[in-house]
């Protein structure tokens, strides 16, 4: 086995001890509206788009999809997965259905957000209990 090959296997081992499905981080339902795949997932997604939640680092997932269902324009958190500051990769948004994670853009592209404001010093808004951390997502080691 190559390194790259035995590198990819530890990212995948690693991902799978650290994901949380909706229902395992407790994920409320989503609201009506949430536009289906056409077709099967494999033919419609071409696309990765990486993202970060432009709040506070420390947010939980909760507070997140919380944020997304009480602005009438979005029916669930708009991304399909979301890396928190603890490493865990939840599920967001169902893959069965179109992202809501770039405006007007979203066909055939899975969302992916990191959680934390990485443009600012500070969040614009900045829920209950969550303190501004570093701005800069964590350096890989040398």
């Amino acid at each position: 086995m190559n390194n790259a090959h035995l590198g990819a296997e530890a990212v995948r081992d690693f991902v799978r001890e650290k994901y949380l499905s909706r229902g395992e981080w407790g994920a409320q339902l989503p609201k009506p509206g949430l536009d289906p795949v056409i077709g099967s997932r494999a033919d419609y997604y071409n696309t990765i788009a990486f993202h970060h939640t432009e709040r506070p680092q420390n947010e939980s997932i909760i507070s997140l999809q919380k944020t997304f269902l009480d602005n009438p324009r979005f029916s669930d958190i708009g991304y399909h997965f979301v890396i928190g500051v603890d490493g865990a990769v939840y599920e967001g948004r169902s893959l069965d259905y179109e992202g809501a994670h770039i405006e007007k853009n979203n066909t055939g592209k899975i969302g992916i957000a990191i959680t934390g404001n990485f443009e600012h010093n500070r969040a614009r808004k900045r829920p209950k209990g969550c303190q501004i951390l570093p701005v800069r997502p964590t350096q890989p080691p040398d």
